[in-house]
């Protein structure tokens, strides 16, 4: 038999048999490290825990989740009376509640770029792609003027309330939407980032590509702001986009 004891103060206690082959102390009891035969009583809400405190607990009755962070006033294993987890943790394990990412407003699992929304501080959540399931949050990018906020090579899209930037194809600056003809602006940097707007789809650019040319073609007219818009169909130079 073990010996159970209500606190470490305690000189007597009840005599119990072992609760199982592997865990000596019933449940709501922890063992004492100097003598595995002597068992603790837990704090109330703890079903497991290593020592008589709140924040002990490694296991709760039903009813309960074990919190596994500090988000939202909750404090680091104890056992809080919940149906779900709040929206800032993540039940990974049946019963326990991780906490996510610190910018993150609800995620998938832990991880910087596991969110699937963001608080108001860092409201912008950054997808490679409108399919992924779960991003990155980020801060407003003062430098990508008219961009809604979003950085060069991304663009902007609310949807359910939550602000995104999702990924533009590798070849815009800006763009409506991921795909390689869905640029609005192209990197001009020089080097291997000097790329023209094609405006028009005359073959063989199609319409709204960033191309990597130094000049609009002849048959194209220079619009002098990183764009070239495609000449009329009947003209192989012109001076502006009319047949006339």
């Amino acid at each position: 038999p073990y010996h159970h004891k209500v606190n470490s103060g305690a000189t007597i206690g009840a005599c119990y048999s072992k609760f199982t082959d592997t865990n000596v102390c019933q449940e709501g009891s922890y063992p004492d490290p100097g003598d595995p035969n002597i068992c603790y009583e837990c704090e109330g809400t703890c079903k497991h825990c290593t020592t008589l405190s709140a924040s002990a607990c490694t296991a709760c009755y039903d009813g309960r989740k074990l919190m596994l962070g500090d988000r939202d006033g909750f404090s680091f294993n104890t056992c809080r009376e919940m149906g779900s987890c709040p929206t800032t943790y993540i039940e990974l394990n049946s019963g326990e509640c991780t906490e996510c990412f610190d910018d993150c407003g609800s995620c998938v699992t832990t991880g910087n770029d596991k969110c699937t929304s963001c608080l108001a501080a860092k409201r912008f959540l950054h997808k490679d792609a409108e399919s992924n399931s779960s991003g990155i949050c980020h801060d407003e990018d003062g430098s990508s003027t008219g961009n809604f906020g979003c950085p060069y090579g991304y663009y902007y899209k609310k949807q359910a309330d939550v602000e995104y930037c999702f990924k533009c194809h590798d070849t815009c600056k800006t763009c409506s939407g991921p795909d390689i003809n869905q640029c609005l602006t192209c990197y001009t940097g020089g080097g291997t980032e000097n790329r023209l707007l094609m405006l028009g789809g005359r073959s063989p650019y199609d319409d709204h590509t960033c191309q990597d040319i130094d000049s609009c073609p002849t048959d194209y007219l220079d619009n002098s702001d990183g764009s070239c818009s495609s000449c009329s169909t009947n003209c192989a130079t012109c001076s502006g986009t009319q047949d006339n």
